[in-house]
């Protein structure tokens, strides 16, 4: 049975490269960066409390 230790990151505009670096020196690898649709739900940013633009993380297939 494997573990699932993926670490999602949501980031505002403004802090997007501040959860790039944070994300790349946990993980020591770079991440994968999507846009988060408009209409989902409200996510917060991780170092503020403005709606998140992006997801950030290494998200990977077990297939």
């Amino acid at each position: 049975m494997s573990e699932n230790n993926e670490k999602l990151y949501y980031a505002c505009a403004e802090h997007v490269d501040y959860i790039l670096d944070d994300c790349i020196y946990e993980e020591e690898t770079f991440p994968e960066m999507n846009k988060i649709p408009e209409d989902s739900l409200c996510i917060t940013c991780a170092y503020c409390k403005k709606d998140a633009v992006y997801i950030v993380g290494n998200i990977h297939s077990h297939t």
